[in-house]
C-alpha cells in the first residue's frame, strides 16, 4: 500500500499535475493525522478500560477487608460485653459481705475486669490504597467519604484502647497485684498449659473488695470500658456504610 502511494505521487509529479500533486499531498496528510487520532483514541479506551478494572478490584479487595472487620469488631464487642459484665459483679462486691464469695471467684473477677480488649482491625488494603494513591480510582464520593469517616472511628478508638492500656499497666495492675496472684490467674485461663499453675502460697484477694482506692480504680476501669463501647459502636457502623455501598455500586456496575 506505501508502494502504491509512492508511486502516484512520483507519477504525478513527473507529469506536472501540481494542482493534483497537492491535494493528494494534503490528502495523505489527513489521513496520517485520521490514523494518529484513532491509535489515541484506542490507547485511551485500553487505558480506561484497565483503570475501570483495577478500579472494580480495589472494591472487591475492600469488601473483603470490611467483611473481615466486621467479624473482628462483632467480636470485639462481645468480648468486651463479657468484662462489663465481670466488672458488674465485682462493684455490687465492693464494700459488702463477700462471705460467700469463694476465693477462686475473687481471682477470676479481678484478674477479668483487669484484661485490656485491643481490637485486631484489619488496615492493610486501606493502608496500601493510601500509600500507593490508589485510592483516587475509587469514583464514589459517597464512599471515599465513608472511608474517612471508618478511619477517623478507628483512630479514636485506638486512642482510647492506648489510655485504657495505660491506665491498667500503670494503676489497676500494680495496685491489685498487692492483693492477688496474678500468675494464679494466667492459670486459671489456661490451665492445660505447663507455663502456668496456682500460686505456690495461698493468695486471698477478697480484702481488697474492701478497700476504696480499689473501688475508686474499678469505677475509672469500668468508665473507660464504656468509653470504648462508644468508640466500637461507630467503627462498626462506618464498617458497615463502607460494605454497603459497596455493594450498591457493583449491583449498579
Amino acid at each position: 500500500m506505501i508502494g502504491f502511494f509512492r508511486k502516484l505521487r512520483k507519477k504525478l509529479l513527473q507529469e506536472g499535475e501540481l494542482r493534483k500533486y497537492l491535494v493528494y499531498a494534503f490528502g495523505e496528510i489527513i489521513l496520517v493525522v485520521l490514523g494518529i487520532l484513532i491509535a489515541l483514541q484506542v490507547n485511551n479506551w485500553n487505558i480506561e478500560r484497565q483503570t475501570q478494572q483495577e478500579a472494580a478490584d480495589i472494591l472487591v479487595t475492600v469488601l473483603d477487608e470490611m467483611t473481615a472487620n466486621a467479624q473482628i469488631v462483632s467480636g470485639c464487642q462481645a468480648e468486651l460485653g463479657n468484662l462489663v459484665r465481670a466488672a458488674d459483679s465485682l462493684r455490687t462486691l465492693t464494700g459488702a459481705d463477700y462471705s460467700n464469695l469463694a476465693i477462686e471467684s475473687a481471682t477470676w473477677l479481678l484478674g477479668s475486669v483487669g484484661a485490656v480488649v485491643r481490637c485486631p482491625v484489619q488496615t492493610d488494603v486501606i493502608d496500601e490504597l493510601r500509600s500507593s494513591g490508589n485510592l483516587r480510582l475509587i469514583s464514589d464520593a459517597d464512599l471515599r467519604r465513608a472511608i474517612g469517616r471508618w478511619t477517623t472511628a478507628l483512630k479514636e478508638l485506638g486512642r482510647e484502647e492506648d489510655e485504657w492500656s495505660r491506665e491498667f499497666s500503670t494503676q489497676y495492675y500494680p495496685y491489685t497485684a498487692k492483693w492477688m496472684s496474678w500468675e494464679e490467674f494466667e492459670y486459671y485461663l489456661n490451665p492445660d498449659n505447663p507455663q502456668y499453675y496456682k500460686a505456690r502460697k495461698a493468695v486471698d484477694p477478697r480484702p481488697v473488695l474492701h478497700e476504696l482506692e480499689f473501688a475508686n480504680l474499678l469505677a475509672l476501669h469500668y468508665w473507660r470500658m464504656g468509653r470504648i463501647e462508644d468508640r466500637q459502636a461507630p467503627l462498626m457502623q462506618r464498617t458497615t456504610e463502607i460494605s454497603v455501598l459497596i455493594q450498591k455500586i457493583q449491583d449498579a456496575s
